[in-house]
C-alpha cells in the first residue's frame, strides 16, 4: 500500500512539473523531499480528502511553528501570510523601480551629466553585498525556523537605509563627493537586509502551504496580493513625482512602507528557538537544481537588467515622469491574474513550459521598447509594458514550484534563498553590465542585447535542464 501510493504520488509530480520533475536522475543524485517522507496509511486517507476538497486538516509531521505564529488559526496564518506579501512589495514598489532615475538625478557631474559609471557601480554594490546576505538568512532560518525575526530586522534597517538614501534627494545642492559618501553606505545597508526578505516571506508562504494543503502550488494566490500592492505602490510614486517633482518622494513612501512591515512582522516570532538538523546531503546530491540555479542566473540578469533600467530608459528618451510611473506600474498588472490561475497553469503546461512562455513574453517586450523609442509616440510603452507582467508572472511562479519541488522540508529556507543567490548575484552584475552598454551605446541598444539574453536562457533551458527518466509505475 505505502509502495503503491509513493508511485502514485510521483505520477501526480510528474504531471504538474512536466518536464522538470521531482525524480532522481542516474548516476546517485538524492532525490527530493517528498521521496524522503514515506506515506502512511493516514497520510494517504488525507491525500484522498485533499484531492477532493482542496483542503486538510493541519500536518502534525510539519512543524507548527514553520507555518506560522504557534497557536495561531489558520485564517490568521492564512492573513499573516497574505499582509506580509502585500507590504513588503508596496514598499518595494516606492524604491528599487524607480531607484535608477532617483540616482540619474542626485549622482551627477558639475556639468550636469549623469554619473552613468558610478550609477551602475551603486546598483552593483546594491545588489552584491544582497548576495552575500540571502545564505546566511536562509540557514539561520532553518536552523532555528526565525523567519519572522530575520523578517522583521531586515526591514527595520532597510526602512532606515531608505532613510538615509533619500536625503541627497530632498537637499537638492549636495557636491557629488557628498553624496556618494551618502548613497554608497546607505545602498550597502539597504542591499543587505533588503535582499533576504522575499525569500524568507516564500518559505513562510510555502510553510504554510504545505501545513494545510500538503501542496505547495498555490503560491499563486498570496503571490498576486503582492503584485496588486506593487501596482497601487508605482501608481502612487509615479504620481507624486510628476505632482511634486521631487525625485525622492517615492522612497519616502517606501521607508514608511518597510516600516509598517517591520511591525507586522516581529508578531510572529517564536517565543522560544529551536534547532533542526539541516540534511546538506540533500543538496549536495540535487545536481538537477544546480543546473537550474545557472539558469535563474541568466534568466534573472536578461529579464531584471532590463526592468532595473527601465526608468533609466525612460528618463533618457524624455518620457516624462507619469510615462515612467505608469510602465512601472501596469507592468505588474497582469501578474495578478497569472499568479491566481498559476496552480492552474502548472497542472496544464508543467513548470519548463510555463517558464519558457513567460521567456517569451520578455523578448518580446523589450524588442518593442528598443522599437517603440524612436518614434514619437511614447505612451505606446504604456500598453507592451503589460508583457513584463505575463512574463514575470510565468517564470517566477515556475521556478518557484519548481524549487519547492527540489527542497527538503528542512531546507524550504535554504532553497529560496539558493535560487535568490543566483537571481540576486545576476540583478548585482546587471548594475555594472547595464552601465558599460549604456556608457558605449545607449540605454536603447542595451534593451536589445538584454531580449538577446533572455532568448537564449530559452535555449539553456531546453538543452541543459533535461527531464530525468520517469517513475516505474507500479
Amino acid at each position: 500500500m505505502a509502495d503503491s501510493s509513493t508511485g502514485d504520488r510521483s505520477t501526480r509530480e510528474n504531471k504538474l512539473m512536466g518536464e522538470l520533475t521531482c525524480d532522481p536522475e542516474p548516476g546517485g543524485e538524492l532525490p527530493p523531499s517528498t521521496q524522503d517522507q514515506k506515506a502512511t496509511s493516514s497520510q494517504i486517507a488525507t491525500t484522498d480528502k485533499t484531492k477532493a476538497t482542496g483542503r486538510r486538516e493541519p500536518d502534525d509531521t510539519v512543524d507548527a511553528s514553520a507555518a506560522g505564529e504557534t497557536g495561531s488559526t489558520d485564517k490568521q496564518r492564512s492573513g499573516r501570510v497574505s499582509v506580509l506579501h502585500m507590504m513588503f512589495f508596496f514598499a518595494f514598489g516606492g524604491s528599487i523601480p524607480f531607484f535608477t532615475v532617483y540616482l540619474r538625478h542626485v549622482l551627477i557631474f558639475p556639468d550636469g551629466t549623469p554619473a552613468t559609471y558610478l550609477i551602475g557601480l551603486t546598483i552593483f554594490l546594491l545588489n552584491g553585498v544582497g548576495v552575500l546576505a540571502t545564505p546566511i538568512a536562509g540557514y539561520i532560518s532553518d536552523r532555528f525556523r526565525l523567519e519572522s525575526g530575520i523578517l522583521a530586522i531586515c526591514a527595520l534597517v532597510v526602512s532606515l537605509g531608505t532613510v538615509a538614501l533619500a536625503v541627497p534627494g530632498f537637499h537638492g545642492a549636495l557636491p557629488l563627493g557628498t553624496t556618494i559618501l551618502i548613497v554608497i553606505p546607505a545602498a550597502l545597508v539597504f542591499g543587505f537586509f533588503e535582499r533576504p526578505m522575499v525569500p524568507l516571506i516564500n518559505t513562510e508562504t510555502l510553510n504554510y502551504l504545505h501545513w494545510r494543503y500538503a501542496d505547495s502550488s498555490g503560491y499563486g494566490r498570496f503571490r498576486r496580493l503582492g503584485s496588486a500592492a506593487f501596482v497601487v505602490s508605482t501608481t502612487l510614486a509615479g504620481l507624486l513625482m510628476a505632482t511634486t517633482g521631487q525625485v525622492a518622494m517615492p522612497l519616502a513612501m517606501s521607508a514608511v512602507g518597510f516600516f509598517i512591515l517591520a511591525i507586522l512582522a516581529s508578531r510572529g516570532v517564536p517565543a522560544k528557538l529551536q534547532r533542526v538538523r539541516i540534511p546538506w546531503e540533500h543538496l549536495k546530491g540535487d545536481r538537477l537544481f544546480q543546473r537550474f540555479l545557472v539558469f535563474a542566473f541568466l534568466v534573472s540578469l536578461g529579464m531584471n537588467s532590463a526592468f532595473v533600467f527601465t526608468g533609466f530608459f525612460l528618463d533618457e528618451i524624455q518620457a516624462g515622469f507619469l510615462i515612467l510611473g505608469l510602465v512601472l506600474a501596469v507592468s505588474a498588472v497582469l501578474e495578478v491574474p497569472v499568479m491566481a490561475r498559476s496552480q492552474r497553469i502548472l497542472s496544464r503546461l508543467g513548470a519548463k513550459r510555463m517558464i519558457l512562455a513567460g521567456v517569451a513574453s520578455q523578448v518580446i517586450k523589450v524588442v518593442l521598447f528598443a522599437t517603440l523609442a524612436g518614434t514619437e509616440l511614447p505612451w505606446l510603452l504604456v500598453p507592451v509594458s503589460f508583457l513584463h507582467g505575463i512574463g514575470f508572472g510565468l517564470i517566477y511562479t515556475g521556478i518557484i514550484a519548481f524549487v519547492d519541488s527540489r527542497a527538503h522540508r528542512d531546507m524550504r529556507a535554504t532553497y529560496q534563498n539558493l535560487f535568490h543567490l543566483a537571481w540576486g548575484s545576476a540583478v548585482a552584475v546587471g548594475g555594472p553590465f547595464a552601465s558599460f552598454i549604456i556608457g558605449l551605446w545607449n540605454s536603447v541598444v542595451f534593451m536589445v542585447i538584454c531580449g538577446a539574453l533572455l532568448a537564449l536562457t530559452g535555449v539553456y533551458l531546453m538543452v541543459f535542464v533535461r527531464p530525468p527518466a520517469q517513475p516505474a509505475s507500479g
